[in-house]
């Protein structure tokens, strides 16, 4: 029946269970995704997948809203719905577009804005929603990155434009790396020393008093670092100069590493002299060595710091990608605590949820460290004396000991050999479903690196176990589907055999009353004989229909390719003799192959092509035209005719079940052919809907996934 004037009129499929499997593939990118670029590339599908115009994530910095990695701005409306969910940090909605804010943990770093949504009810907002709360965590993972890439960079020139030359190396006399300055005290280049021509004997040459060196070595390793020395090392050109070196112990005392912080005393030398004594090289050394100290210890706690960061980062993309493919509640639990303790010192990480009136332990990795109090553990902790579990579950806030209180649990002696401790809330849909504690063995204080660990392995964990929840009533609901499958195909049995027997003997002593006693009946007497035929017949064709309806509902399409024109030809022929007696005309235009099953398409075809011959106008040859219109990775097909039209208040109601516009006693049908036609569409992954004016004709639109 007729081509929509306007395309956006055309209702849109509510998203269903087809699309959890592509969303839970891009939220398992977006965990993944390190920069905006991965982050846009996760979301590219979901605007079609959901029947969406525009899904553009936004960041929020001082100039307002900009699309992340360069795209095009949205419109002023938009952009305007954008800020308000931005400001009052919810979601916001208007016509035909929504807009989320994407905050993890205090302000929205941004907004994810839908342009295209619609219908007034939920539709694809769920989903909508989980792809918001992955894509803030994917902005603020990728902030994280950048601001340690920046201080990446800042600690490199720093180290690199520093007035003291910096030599790390090992103590059998390997160089693995040195500053700018140090080259140039030597005269060397980067690439110069990139090709192995710098070495420990540059530093040390023949003529120094290798026992100095040796002293100081193991001055270093011994006590952390050693005093200032003088020493001299020899410049490309041979010639020696005069250095004052410091070195300082770098790493583990299995795996030690040594730092050389060394200044050229050459210039000292060449100053001309003051009328107070000249101070000797030594002194001088020893005057500037507290604020090298200062500075060097600063610059390798920095590099100490980025290396956890760093480390934590790689440690988070491994849980965040453990965490998308795993469903089982305490098996996400245990794998976020394994990974939290290998970025720690040694310790144990256990998980309570609250049970009646106690705490129960339902996850731990590591050893308590006493006999006693896995015991204690395992019976479970009360309510109301763990208040290393009671204060984070009752305030939503993470609770950090940098030293451990015993009095805190009330286990006394047990918990003498613990030294800190961390207890978190595990969050989900805003609320405490347990606490995640890591208890270690020796006092530490909490960094801010170490809380960032801690809180991101919770964060991550409640999404995580939002997802599992997820999964598991979707699996509920496929459950409950497949229960009803199974009671349709009963159904059918019934319709296609115990119903179908007694309609058959109806029709048929119907015909043998006529056939006999017809002629001995009056004209009321032949007049009910030929409604009771009549209506077993109707009511024979409505049971077909109805099982034919019923059908649609089970199993998986194995698709295949099916050429449209060959099903609009097969068609044609067979509704040839149909054709003639109406003087129609049944047309259409190229039309594709697309993957699905022929049977139905070719009855969704049958359907639509029979409506347009049978509600004809009186007095004008109906005409039907089939035509298709490739539209992105969709087929758009339009089966347009000449006949009654339909009222705009309709246009939804001719798709439900038994719903009919006309009595029989006007057109012939059962008030089943378009539900069966939507149920075809819908389960090839399309969508159905009709534009038409009365007096004029319709069009009925649907379109089908093009073939890859």
């Amino acid at each position: 029946m007729s081509d929509p004037a306007d395309p956006s009129s055309a209702p849109s499929a509510a998203p269903g269970d087809f699309l959890v499997t592509p969303c839970l593939i891009m939220t398992g990118q977006l965990a993944a995704a390190q920069t905006e670029t991965e982050i846009v590339a996760a979301l590219a599908p979901a605007a079609e997948l959901l029947g969406l115009t525009r899904l553009t994530p936004l960041w929020a910095d001082h100039d307002g809203l900009r699309p992340l990695h360069g795209g095009d701005s949205p419109d002023p409306a938009a952009l305007g719905l954008a800020h308000a969910a931005l400001i009052h940090g919810e979601e916001q909605r208007a016509s035909g577009l929504a807009a989320w804010p994407l905050a993890r943990t205090g302000p929205a770093q941004g907004v994810l804005l839908a342009e295209g949504l619609a219908g007034s009810g939920a539709g694809p907002g769920p989903l909508l929603e989980v792809l918001a709360t992955h894509c803030a965590a994917a902005l603020d993972r990728v902030a994280r990155l950048d601001t340690l890439c920046r201080r990446d960079e800042q600690l490199r020139q720093l180290a690199e434009y520093s007035p003291v030359g910096l030599v790390i190396g090992w103590p059998d006399g390997r160089i693995e790396e040195v500053n700018g300055t140090y080259l140039a005290l030597l005269g060397y280049t980067r690439e110069q020393f990139l090709a192995g021509e710098v070495g420990w004997p540059g530093l040390h040459p023949a003529g120094t008093a290798q026992g100095e060196i040796h002293t100081a070595v193991t001055e270093a390793l011994r006590d952390g670092q050693s005093g200032p020395h003088v020493s001299s090392a020899l410049t490309r050109t041979g010639q020696p100069v005069p250095l004052s070196v410091t070195l300082r112990r770098l790493g583990t005392p299995e795996q030690p590493q040594i730092v050389a912080y060394v200044r050229g005393l050459q210039a000292q030398a060449a100053e001309p002299a003051l009328p107070e004594p000249v101070t000797s090289p030594g002194d001088l050394v020893r005057q500037g060595q507290q604020e090298l100290d200062v500075r060097a210890e600063a610059l390798m706690n920095q590099h100490a710091e980025l290396a956890v960061r760093t480390r934590a980062l790689d440690a988070f993309a491994l849980l965040s990608r453990d965490l998308v493919l795993e469903t089982d509640r305490y098996a996400l639990v245990r794998r976020a605590q394994e990974i939290t303790l290998d970025l720690l010192p040694p310790g144990y990480a256990v998980y309570y949820e609250p049970e009646g009136q106690l705490w129960r332990l339902k996850s731990q990795v590591g050893e308590l460290g006493h006999p006693d109090l896995q015991g204690v553990v395992d019976a479970g902790l009360p309510l109301d004396s763990a208040q290393n579990l009671n204060l984070p579950w009752r305030t939503g806030q993470p609770l950090y000991q940098d030293t451990y209180d015993t009095d805190t649990d009330q286990l006394g002696e047990l918990v003498r050999h613990i030294g800190a401790t961390a207890s978190l809330p595990v969050m989900l849909d805003g609320r405490p479903v347990g606490v995640f504690a890591v208890a270690l063995f020796g006092q530490r204080r909490w960094s801010v690196t170490d809380r960032t660990v801690m809180e991101t392995a919770t964060f991550n964990l409640g999404l995580a176990l939002d997802r599992a929840r997820a999964i598991g009533e979707v699996a509920t609901r496929t459950a409950e589907l497949e229960r009803s499958n199974a009671e349709l195909e009963r159904f059918a049995y019934v319709a296609s055999h115990d119903l179908q027997a007694p309609l058959r003997a109806m029709t048929s002593f119907a015909d043998l009353l006529a056939h006999r006693y017809g002629k001995t009946l009056n004209e009321r007497g032949q007049l009910y004989l030929q409604q009771i035929s009549e209506n077993g017949v109707h009511m024979k064709r409505l049971v077909d229909d109805l099982l034919s309806f019923s059908r649609l509902h089970t199993g998986r399409l194995d698709t295949e390719a099916c050429d449209f024109g060959a099903l609009f030809d097969q068609l044609r022929l067979r509704l040839h003799d149909e054709i003639v007696a109406l003087g129609a005309q049944v047309t259409r235009g190229p039309l594709p192959v697309v993957p699905g099953l022929a049977a139905q398409l070719d009855q969704l075809l049958q359907n639509l092509v029979q409506n347009g011959l049978k509600y004809h106008r009186e007095g004008v040859p109906p005409t039907v035209e089939v035509s298709a219109r490739r539209e992105g990775r969709e087929w758009i097909f339009a089966v347009k005719d000449n006949g009654i039209g339909i009222e705009p208040q309709h246009f939804e109601r001719i798709f439900v079940i038994f719903q009919r516009l006309h009595g029989r006693e006007q057109y012939e049908g059962t008030g089943i052919g378009l539900a069966i036609c939507q149920k075809i569409v819908e389960g090839h992954g399309g969508r159905l809907w009709v534009e038409s004016a009365p007096g004029e004709g319709s069009t009925f639109l649907f379109t089908l996934p093009a073939q890859q």
